[in-house]
């Protein structure tokens, strides 16, 4: 025999309802409950995922900043050093 919530049953009892059908109705919500938590607790995972994800992505752009900065002075001085050569 699977899960029921007994207050359900207790209330469709109470309502006029068959037993047989105050089960079964009783049943289908608990097994509906059952599928909600799991599919919070997937939830939840995801959500921790994505969080580690907005981590490293925030990461590889500070260091792709920083890259493209050290690209940039690297350039200037190569210019200055073509100036200078250019010059002479």
């Amino acid at each position: 025999m699977s899960i029921m919530i007994s207050e359900l049953y207790d209330a469709l009892t109470e309502a006029g309802s068959s037993t047989g059908t105050a089960r079964k109705a009783a049943q289908a919500v608990a097994g509906l409950e059952t599928r909600m938590a799991n599919i919070e607790a997937r939830l939840t995972n995801i959500e921790t995922e994505i969080r580690m994800l907005k981590w490293m992505m925030g990461f590889i752009m500070v260091l792709l900043v920083a890259l493209l900065v050290i690209n940039f002075q690297i350039y200037m001085e190569v210019l200055e050093i073509l100036k200078a050569a250019s010059t002479n």
